[in-house]
């Protein structure tokens, strides 16, 4: 567990996401819960030992599987953006099992213990931006779409920290799969441009190591470069399983990803067509 400032913690080496917390006077914060069951106990036991009262909140900053499967385990009410509520809504009482295969797949050890458990219902949502607290303890939820719909960033002004979720990720594909990548390159050029952003200066990202802004790059480019490819793909009028042939191209980007080599193939063909499906329904409002 790293401090970031006082009463402000991180874990970053859980497999899958990055996770956070805020102890308040009311009580702990949480940001995200880990992919995994013995890890989302463990950090439960953490969070425990830092402030043995129950949790106030818990944050999912999207629906992305990896961050809604295991909430039951820090037992705390579910603080959402309205799409992430929608999402979860959609669920007949448990959770896809496409969602499990997934974790299996990228991480089949700490997959065993995945179940199909009942869906967790959020108690509050959100449109677009929440403040929870005050002074230094300020957190401002902000509704920024770009992996998903339901994206939020939580922001702490006063401290010049800012949890990105999955808009930004550290020496990792960035996951397009269900990504308005659109929406996304202008979540971030406001993230390098926007005043109010002026005094972050440490960014936790959804995936991988702390990091600054200059990380936000590397994340800018993978997604440009893959538009650009599957725009030019789409003029050609290549069929959208040809795109399969770019793969190794957009692996490349990241060597260093921590998963199964299998998964990752998988993971970036599925970024390519989904931003194929993306392209072609922006044409015509293009053309226009």
């Amino acid at each position: 567990m790293i401090q970031l400032a006082d009463k402000v913690f991180v874990e970053t080496t859980y497999p899958g996401v990055n996770v956070g917390a805020v102890v308040t006077r009311k009580g702990t914060v949480c940001i995200d819960t880990p992919s995994f069951p013995r890890d989302a106990r463990h950090w439960a036991m953490r969070l425990h030992q830092v402030q043995p009262h129950a949790l106030l909140f818990l944050l999912l900053t999207d629906y992305h599987g990896d961050r809604i499967l295991n909430t039951r385990w820090l037992n705390a009410p579910i603080v959402v953006q309205n799409f992430t509520e929608q999402r979860l809504n959609s669920y007949e009482k448990r959770y896809p099992q496409a969602l499990l295969d997934s974790l299996v797949a990228r991480n089949p050890e700490c997959g065993r213990e995945l179940l199909n458990s009942p869906v967790e219902q959020p108690a509050l949502s959100f449109a677009q931006d929440m403040t929870i607290g005050n002074g230094r303890q300020r957190m401002v939820l902000l509704h920024r779409p770009g992996p998903t719909r339901g994206t939020v960033w939580v922001h702490l002004p006063e401290l010049g920290i800012l949890f990105t979720s999955d808009s930004v990720v550290v020496d990792e594909q960035p996951p397009l799969a269900q990504a308005d990548s659109q929406q996304w390159l202008d979540s971030l050029a406001q993230l390098q441009k926007d005043e109010r952003f002026a005094g972050v200066q440490t960014i936790v990202p959804g995936r991988g190591s702390i990091c600054d802004k200059s990380a936000i790059e590397p994340v800018v480019r993978y997604i440009s470069d893959m538009r650009t490819v599957v725009r030019d793909h789409w003029q050609q009028e290549l069929p959208r399983e040809a795109l399969s042939r770019h793969v190794a191209e957009f692996m490349s980007y990241f060597p260093t990803a921590p998963w199964p080599r299998e998964w990752l193939v998988r993971q970036t063909r599925l970024s390519l067509e989904h931003l194929y499906d993306e392209i072609k329904w922006e044409q015509p409002a293009h053309i226009l």
